[in-house]
């Protein structure tokens, strides 16, 4: 390609400026440019290597690679911190590297947290329930409490 600086200017572009280790390079992009068109600018080479190259602002990972830009809010001027790690399995280089690795997805349990914390605090009500005369009113606070806790948990995972 022949280089996004050169292709669309400073005008109506977002200005990013991506780190990666001591180096830093400041680019101008359009928003409706994707993810992975920013990446392929900055480390063409490294993903031709079958590489994959994770973006990370303000503390949170940048994905999917086909989104948007404009979809990320980034402030302008943004900064982006890169971290690149070497892919294992193939299919990484179909997607430009950063498809997850395979081997930790068994391993993640995220998605069943909320749930098993659910499971969990219906069975200490139920416990308490059946026990009412060995309970105090300060474990049923804590319950309710904890239940509440809960509640805001799981609404601010769906929204």
């Amino acid at each position: 390609s022949s280089g996004i600086n050169a292709e669309y200017g400073r005008e109506g572009a977002l200005e990013i400026t991506v780190k990666y280790r001591e180096q830093s390079r400041t680019v101008f992009i359009p928003d409706d440019r994707t993810l992975l068109d920013l990446k392929r600018f900055c480390f063409q080479k490294v993903l031709d290597e079958g590489k994959r190259v994770h973006m990370v602002y303000q503390g949170h990972l940048l994905r999917p690679d086909t989104a948007y830009l404009s979809e990320f809010t980034l402030d302008v001027p943004a900064s982006v911190i890169c971290q690149i790690s070497h892919s294992t399995a193939s299919s990484n280089l179909n997607s430009g590297g950063t498809s997850p690795d395979q081997g930790n997805a068994e391993f993640d349990i995220s998605g069943i947290l909320l749930p098993l914390l659910g499971i969990i605090l219906v069975s200490c009500w139920l416990l308490a329930m059946s026990l009412t005369s060995s309970i105090s009113t300060t474990i049923y606070l804590a319950l309710l409490f904890l239940s509440v806790l809960y509640v805001i948990a799981l609404l601010s995972s769906i929204t």
